[in-house]
């Protein structure tokens, strides 16, 4: 008998699980929303505003003080957009860990006057 081969189903949803809100930025312009189809058709839900109930943040160039409160709750999984890139690329959800955003470090507050 012919058995046709059925092919392994492809996870057409690999972002499913994630909640995310997007800070992307280029010379100073505002472009976040150009990643936002890639996010929906991945199945990612995007958020309109941040909050502690985002798994990740894409940025890029953003604010840093929205970088550092993402970095102060801990559980967030900050990405730069090429880890949209990739999962785009392969339709998975690829390990953050090779997109992380390195946390800023801090300037000195305490600058003197004369």
């Amino acid at each position: 008998k012919n058995e046709e081969k059925v092919p392994k189903k492809v996870d057409i949803k690999p972002l499913k699980d994630v909640r995310v809100f997007v800070a992307v930025y280029n010379e100073m312009v505002e472009c976040s929303s150009c990643l936002f189809p890639t996010l929906t058709k991945l199945g990612a839900t995007i958020e309109p505003r941040f909050s502690k109930s985002i798994t990740h943040l894409i940025w890029k160039d953003g604010f840093e003080k929205l970088l550092l409160r993402a970095f102060e709750l801990g559980s967030i999984q900050i990405v730069n957009p090429l880890w949209v890139s990739e999962c785009q690329k392969t339709n998975k959800k690829v390990p953050e860990s090779g997109f992380f955003v390195k946390k800023p470090t801090p300037v000195a507050d305490n600058i003197l006057y004369g």
